[in-house]
């Protein structure tokens, strides 16, 4: 499923919009001035479908996430692009989750699964500690 970059809903409007991972992708989101999230995950990945049904889903993830951008890399993929794209990340296992700021720097990591009320907090503390958020 690919979506519009930067749509916090997906097609339905019951899910965060994920946009399938690109060199094209990453660029759009690292230069949007917007927060964005890379995850890593594969469909015979059992915490990474448990995110899909509850975090992903969540009202408090969906209203953390309005106006960021959300890519998705499928490490179930036997793409060679994939697995550079793996290495350039450091990605070892699924599901791993990179949250960038606004200033496209790498502001936090998280392995395995992560709770909606997690989730939703770690999106509030990217955008909050990027140099765009900050009040004068």
């Amino acid at each position: 499923m690919i979506l519009v970059v930067g749509s916090a809903l997906g097609a339905s409007g019951e899910g965060l919009g994920w946009i399938e991972f690109s060199s094209e992708a990453y660029s759009k989101a690292e230069h949007s001035g917007q927060p964005f999230v890379v995850t890593f995950g594969a469909d015979w990945c059992a915490p990474c479908k448990e995110m899909e049904e509850r975090t992903y889903r969540d009202p408090a993830v969906l209203e953390a996430g309005k106006g960021m951008h959300f890519l998705h890399v499928d490490m179930g993929s036997e793409d060679s692009y994939v697995e550079v794209v793996r290495k350039s990340f450091k990605v070892f296992g699924a599901p791993t989750t990179l949250f960038f700021g606004t200033d496209r720097k790498e502001r936090t990591r998280r392995i395995g699964f992560i709770g909606p009320q997690d989730y939703a907090q770690l999106l509030r503390e990217t955008r909050a500690a990027t140099p765009a958020a900050k009040k004068e």
